[in-house]
């Protein structure tokens, strides 16, 4: 009876440890972490997505997406729900989210939670802020839709060369109307160091 009693608090004080560890990593993470239950009630929610909507953890726990987000974006956070729950699979996709009039970008996994007989019983989130990503690649896209603007309307041949292959990566609208041959022609006769040793 002792050597069994003393297994089962052994057993507890892991599963205790555990339990421990998991919502250290849970609150300590810059990622939005978040259950669910199947009729889409906050069942936990951590502190990162506390911060991010502005609210006391008591003001979303047994709340749905539709008290706490904008009509729409609720709308397709269900939508994204249910399909996980009818899948039973785990999806990671891009959604955005308003909070505070601003436009928050986030790269999301979303999974079914089971219980031990495997029947899911609601479903985990884990939400990455790729705002900044988001908006430097958009600041890349608008720089090089203007240096390609500048470069169809001067006469100054522009190239751009690869640093690993040494081939170009670049060559303006100049490039052909001084050579008379295009990017791809260059490509065809065996890339730049040929095209330069034939010029």
């Amino acid at each position: 009876m002792g050597g069994g009693t003393g297994g089962g608090r052994a057993g507890e004080s892991t599963v205790r440890q555990k339990r421990g560890l998991g919502g250290a990593l849970t609150e300590g993470t810059a990622d939005v972490v978040f259950v669910k239950d199947l009729d889409g009630r906050y069942l936990s929610v951590n502190k990162s997505m506390l911060r991010m909507v502005g609210r006391a953890r008591a003001d979303i726990l047994g709340q749905t997406d539709h008290v706490i987000f904008p009509s729409e974006e609720a709308r397709r956070m269900v939508e994204a729900d249910r399909r996980i729950i009818d899948s039973g699979v785990t999806q990671t996709y891009e959604e955005s989210i308003t909070v505070g009039g601003h436009k928050i970008f986030f790269h999301t996994a979303k999974g079914p939670v089971r219980d031990a007989q495997n029947r899911i019983t609601g479903l985990f989130g884990i939400s990455r802020n790729i705002t900044e990503l988001k908006h430097a690649q958009a600041d890349l896209r608008r720089s090089e839709a203007r240096f390609r603007r500048m470069a169809e309307n001067i006469d100054d041949v522009l190239y751009g060369v690869d640093g690993g292959s040494g081939e170009f990566e670049y060559l303006s609208p100049a490039f052909e109307r001084m050579f008379g041959y295009t990017h791809d022609d260059v490509r065809r006769m065996g890339g730049r160091r040929r095209f330069l040793a034939q010029v």
